[in-house]
C-alpha cells in the first residue's frame, strides 16, 4: 500500500514531526525504484524509497520507509540502521560515479520504521548502548543518529480512525489485526468496508488485493481457525462478483498449500509491483534529464551563451528553454 503516493503523503502529513512535516513538499513524492536492504538486512525489514523536496523544492531529502518482519523489539536497532544508511549512501556514491558528477553531495536519509509486533518499543539513543558513562570528551566519538518510529502498539484501531489518514487507515488496521487475534475479530469489519471500498473503486483496485495478499501473508491460522474467527458460513450458488472479503480470504487459506496457485498469485502481485517500480524509474529518468538541463542552461547563461546554443546543447524548443530561464531567475531574485 505504501507504493502509493497519497498513502505516503498522509503519513508524511500525519505521523512526522510538525517541523519536518511542514519544510516537506509532499505533493511531489517520487517513488525511487530501489532498495538499500541487503542480504543480511533482509530478514529483519523490507523498505520502500521515495524522494522528497525540502525547503520549497531547494534541497533533495530520501524518505525510507522500514517494515519490521519480527513481532519483536530487535536488540541493537541502531546497528541495523547504520549498516542501511551506509548502503544508502553508497548507492548515491555509486550513482554519482556512474554519472560522472563532479561536484557530488550525500543526500540525507530519513530513516522510518512502521512498528505492529507484540511489545512496546521504546526509542534510546545510540549512546546508550555502550557499556559505561559517557562524558563529554567521548561521546564525540561514537556515531549519534534518530530514527523516526511509528509504533502501532501506541495507536487505537479507534483512535486511527478518528485521524485523516484515508487508505493509511487500512494499511495500518491490516497490520494491527493480522498479529492479534482479537483485534481481528473486532474490526475485521472496518477492513472489509475498505475492501469493498477499495475493489468498488477502479483507481485504488490494486489496494484491494494488497489487503488480501498481506492478511495470508501475515495470519498464522488454518483456514478451519479463520473461518471461526470470522464465524464464516459458506455461501451457496454465490457469483464470485458478489463475493466479500471472508469469500476471498477463505478461498485463498484453503489453497495456500497448492503452492503452484499461490506462486501465481503472488506472481501476479509481484508483476504490478514491477510496474510500479518501471513507472518510478521512467519518473526518475526525466527529473535527471530536468536536472541536467537545469544546469546546463544555468552555466550558458553565465558564459552568455546564445539561446540557439541553449536550445542545442539542451534539446530543448525555444519555448521550453525561455521557461526554464524565466524559472533561474525567479529562484535569483
Amino acid at each position: 500500500m505504501f507504493s502509493r503516493k497519497e498513502v505516503v503523503r498522509k503519513y508524511c502529513e500525519n505521523f512526522l514531526p510538525e517541523e519536518l512535516s511542514r519544510r516537506l513538499v509532499v505533493s511531489e513524492l517520487v517513488r525511487v525504484p530501489d532498495s538499500f536492504v541487503d542480504e543480511e538486512l533482509k530478514d529483519h525489514f523490507s523498505d520502500i524509497i521515495y524522494c522528497c523536496p525540502l525547503d520549497r523544492g531547494k534541497h533533495q531529502v530520501l524518505i525510507t520507509l522500514l517494515f519490521e518482519h519480527k513481532s519483536y523489539v530487535p536488540p541493537f536497532p541502531h546497528l541495523q540502521l547504520l549498516q542501511y544508511l551506509l548502503n544508502g549512501w553508497k548507492s548515491q556514491r555509486n550513482q554519482a560515479k556512474k554519472n560522472k558528477q563532479k561536484k557530488f553531495r550525500l543526500r540525507p536519509i530519513i530513516p522510518i520504521i512502521v512498528y505492529h509486533g507484540r511489545e512496546k518499543w521504546n526509542v534510546r539513543p545510540f549512546t546508550d548502548y555502550f557499556e559505561g558513562e559517557w562524558n563529554e570528551y567521548l561521546t564525540p566519538y561514537l556515531p549519534d543518529f534518530n530514527y523516526h518510529l511509528t509504533d502501532l502498539t501506541t495507536y487505537s484501531p479507534e483512535e486511527l480512525a478518528t485521524m485523516d489518514l484515508e487508505a493509511l487507515e487500512a494499511a495500518f488496521l491490516a497490520f494491527q489485526i493480522s498479529r492479534n487475534e482479537e483485534l481481528f475479530k473486532q474490526f475485521f469489519g472496518r477492513i472489509q468496508f475498505y475492501w469493498q471500498y477499495f475493489k468498488k473503486n477502479e483507481s485504488y483496485h490494486d489496494l484491494s488485493q494488497a489487503i488480501v495478499v498481506y492478511l495470508i501473508r501475515m495470519i498464522k491460522k488454518t483456514p478451519m481457525e479463520v473461518k471461526a474467527m470470522i464465524q464464516y458460513v459458506r455461501p451457496t450458488n454465490k457469483p464470485k462478483e458478489d463475493w466479500t472479503l471472508e469469500d476471498y480470504l477463505i478461498e485463498e487459506f484453503e489453497k495456500k498449500n497448492n503452492v503452484d496457485f499461490y506462486k501465481a498469485f503472488e506472481d501476479l502481485y509481484e508483476a504490478q509491483v514491477q510496474v510500479q517500480k518501471a513507472e518510478a524509474r521512467a519518473k526518475e529518468a526525466e527529473l535527471r534529464v530536468a536536472r541536467s538541463n537545469l544546469i546546463t542552461i544555468k552555466t550558458g547563461l553565465k558564459l552568455n551563451l546564445p539561446m540557439e546554443t541553449l536550445m542545442e546543447m539542451t534539446q530543448l524548443s525555444r519555448q521550453e528553454v525561455k521557461k526554464i530561464i524565466a524559472q533561474i531567475k525567479k529562484e535569483e531574485e
